[in-house]
């Protein structure tokens, strides 16, 4: 025996899946910009406390990643990193903190999507050297 539905009528007709389709992607956007706001205003509402003496930037670093869901991407290389440092803040951003430990070193910081805060040296030496060119045309 045959089951007739109304809904079985409805979503044989092109118009309808068209329709339950777009609803589907609109549904689908909706999500993933939801997901997206929440993970990029974590950076700007996060507050954290920390308290440090006589440890190096590097432990402080390592110590915030520890307390929160931001990651620290850096050279191993840099000797600005083994300075020891003292810091105490208490329900501060990360923005602040990280302010206040980079205040007398020569490193800087980048906070991207994803709570990745990318250290990079104030002046690249390599730069700075001078390069000479020589070929032919």
């Amino acid at each position: 025996m045959k089951n007739f539905s109304c809904w079985t009528s409805i979503v044989r007709t092109k118009e309808a899946r068209k329709l339950l389709l777009t609803m589907k992607f609109s549904f689908i956007i909706l999500f993933v910009s939801i997901v997206q706001a929440s993970a990029s205003v974590y950076s700007q509402t996060t507050r954290l406390d920390l308290k440090v003496e006589n440890k190096s930037m590097r432990e402080v670093l390592k110590l915030i990643e520890q307390e929160s869901n931001f990651r620290f991407f850096y050279n191993d290389e840099f000797n600005e990193l083994t300075k020891n440092v003292n810091i105490e803040v208490e329900s501060k951003k990360i923005n602040f903190i990280l302010d206040q430990l980079l205040a007398d070193s020569d490193v800087t910081y980048k906070i991207l999507e994803n709570n990745v805060v990318v250290l990079t040296p104030l002046s690249n030496p390599i730069s700075k050297q001078a390069r000479k060119v020589i070929g032919s045309y």
